[in-house]
């Protein structure tokens, strides 16, 4: 599955990880902040059944989608949906531009299976139609250049195959205004501001629930979930630098031959013609 005339060995994990020789510089610091969201301030080990849920519940998946199949899983992060992916694919690669690959979650006895590669979206070291399922969980709207992505999706993806796409719903719109803010803010600050935030909305809710209420709206957060998910939601939401909104372009692109049924807001599983002309126009 790996191009490895790109690659260099990496460190930092018990699975075979990889590095990208063509990664600029300017363009792994521009995801600094992702590896400090996915090695510090990571609340998913104690949200188990929610990261199975996003999976499993937003793409309506049978419980062995994944037996095995070849999987790609773009913006893998430390592995918070590759660990229910693993036990049961037959090779899984996991692609991230960060260096959140050095905290990824690795199963037992899953090593030969699984290589973890430090590269962008934006160019692939992956061979033509690799794999059987692409997964790309709330990562390609934060790419600079997201049509050279999902062209790069579309390639190493093969005839036949599935892709499972989490982008921005277009209902996010209110949040461009705030990202555009809170993106040049230094990402330590950043959290510490998004913590500080919803340790005292509580006690706003407690005092005037219309105004926390109104607060967290005009933020595009709620008070009402888990605090360590709602800190990791505003802090992944609003302060990268990238923040497209891709629902419409989505389902836009991927037209018959191909086909595209919406399972959730922003969820799409993606069907790719098995034969016959498979790549889109340029959106």
């Amino acid at each position: 599955m790996l191009d490895t005339r790109v690659l260099r060995p990496g460190t930092g994990s018990r699975a075979r990880t990889h590095v990208d020789t063509r990664i600029a510089k300017s363009g792994a610091d521009a995801v600094s902040d992702f590896g400090l969201q996915w090695r510090t301030f990571d609340p998913y080990p104690e949200l188990e059944a929610l990261s199975y849920g996003h999976l499993y519940g937003r793409f309506l998946l049978p419980r062995h989608f994944f037996r095995g199949k070849s999987v790609v899983d773009l913006g893998c992060g430390n592995g918070r949906l590759g660990r229910f992916v693993i036990p049961d694919a037959a090779a899984y690669v996991g692609v991230d531009l960060s260096d959140a690959l050095m905290a990824f979650d690795l199963p037992e006895a899953a090593e030969a299976r699984v290589d973890l590669v430090r590269a962008s979206l934006e160019q692939l070291p992956l061979l033509d139609a690799c794999a059987d399922i692409v997964l790309c969980w709330g990562a390609l709207h934060h790419v600079a250049d997201y049509r050279a992505a999902m062209r790069e999706i579309e390639r190493v993806l093969k005839p036949g195959g599935t892709l499972l796409l989490y982008v921005y719903p277009d209902a996010y719109a209110p949040r461009e205004n705030l990202n555009r803010l809170f993106r040049v803010v230094e990402p330590q600050a950043f959290h510490a501001f998004c913590v500080w935030f919803f340790r005292n909305v509580r006690r706003w809710s407690e005092l005037d629930p219309v105004l926390a209420r109104s607060v967290c709206e005009a933020l595009c957060v709620s008070p009402r979930m888990h605090a360590g998910w709602e800190v990791i939601q505003m802090f992944d939401g609003l302060g990268p630098e990238h923040h497209h909104l891709l629902e419409s372009a989505v389902a836009e692109r991927y037209a018959p031959p191909w086909s595209l049924r919406a399972t959730h807001n922003g969820c799409f599983v993606i069907g790719k013609p098995p034969t016959g002309p498979v790549t889109p126009p340029i959106a």
